[in-house]
Order: C-alpha cells, then structure tokens, then sequence
C-alpha cells in the first residue's frame, strides 16, 4: 500500500492537482513539484553548477556565433 507519492509535472495543464486530488481520495499523501519553477534547490546548486561548468568551459556556451 502506498503512503506518499511525489510527483514531478510542469504547471499547465494542471494533471498534477488532479491527481494528487485523486490519490488524497484514497488516503495517501502526496507532494507536487512543479517543473516549470525554480525551487531553493535550483537556485542554490544546479545554477551554480552551470555557471561554473560554463566558465571551464566543460558545457558549450548556446548561440554562440563567431
């Protein structure tokens, strides 16, 4: 039997408040994360992991046009 689901969707069209509706009818707790925003998690380790990736230059800058 489940007790928690953790769903990861973006925001429009809104499947994830259906379903989490759908699994609170049945008793099991559920959390959403949207796809589409930016969470503490972005912001404070993948941001900084790109920007230095960048500047070593181990991820190709885009439209980069010489």
């Amino acid at each position: 039997m489940l007790r928690s689901v953790l769903i990861a969707d973006t925001s429009k069209p809104p499947i994830a408040e259906y379903l989490r509706t759908a699994f609170a009818r049945r008793g099991i707790a559920t959390n959403v994360s949207y796809a589409d925003e930016n969470s503490d998690f972005d912001r404070f380790v993948i941001h900084p992991l790109n920007k230095l990736a960048h500047n070593f230059r181990m991820i190709p800058t885009e439209n980069l046009i010489r």
